[in-house]
């Protein structure tokens, strides 16, 4: 567990009572799925993407689609949007249960409803894929809200989901809430509307990418965590 700069020391996040977690690198390992899902949409547009990990890897997990279709691999605006179409044909039908649970997830958010925290659920993915891999993991009536992006996949970016969430929860306030995520895109999104954010360092940014994010907290295991909200 890393700690930033002293003064977070004094910060509590057991009284918090709204947790919003990111869900690809925070709560599920989906790098799976969503690299085959990339790899299929770009091989119907005739494009051979041959991926070998590394660096390139962690960059594709996180970001909206279309930050990683436009930037990553240079498509325009109209390929972009059929790449995500074909995405979203793989992944709906296999990509979704491409995909594991970190360990000690379940029990976590078990045990945070347990003693009466509501889960809040902040991704960039469609809502459509959201709720289905909830509902894979069986962990769906754990989250008092859902928040994605919607049917159009507008409401993408991190921040704009947040707001969605909030402009629908009207009873959490920066003061009784976290965000939970692994990338500079939680960090940043979250700041925006002055909530503190836990970074957890098992997901997919590295180390600087979480440093430069300057989150309140490093947590590097799901105990940790735990440990931290609990």
């Amino acid at each position: 567990m890393t700690i930033l700069e002293d003064k977070k020391t004094e910060m509590n996040f057991k009284n918090r009572k709204y947790i919003l977690f990111d869900l690809d690198g925070t709560l599920t390992q989906s790098h799976e799925g969503i690299i085959n899902a990339i790899k299929y949409s770009l091989e119907r547009l005739n494009i051979y993407f041959y991926y070998k990990g590394g660096e390139f890897f962690r960059e594709l997990i996180g970001p909206p689609l279309e930050y990683s279709y436009k930037i990553k691999f240079g498509l325009s605006e109209d390929k972009a949007n059929l790449a995500k179409k074909y995405f979203r044909e793989y992944y709906n039908e296999r990509g979704y249960i491409e995909n594991r649970l970190y360990d000690g997830v379940y029990n976590m958010l078990k045990t945070l409803v347990a003693v009466d925290r509501r889960i809040v659920l902040a991704s960039s993915k469609s809502m459509d894929q959201a709720i289905k891999i909830l509902k894979h993991f069986d962990i769906d009536d754990f989250f008092y809200f859902v928040g994605a992006a919607d049917e159009g996949h507008n409401r993408s970016e991190k921040s704009e989901v947040i707001k969605y969430i909030l402009d629908n929860c009207k009873d959490i306030n920066t003061e009784n809430c976290v965000m939970i995520g692994d990338r500079v895109f939680d960090v940043e999104g979250s700041a925006a509307f002055g909530i503190d954010c836990i970074a957890v360092g098992y997901g997919y940014a590295d180390r600087k990418e979480l440093n430069d994010a300057e989150p309140a907290l490093i947590v590097d295991t799901v105990s940790d965590l735990k440990d931290v909200l609990i």
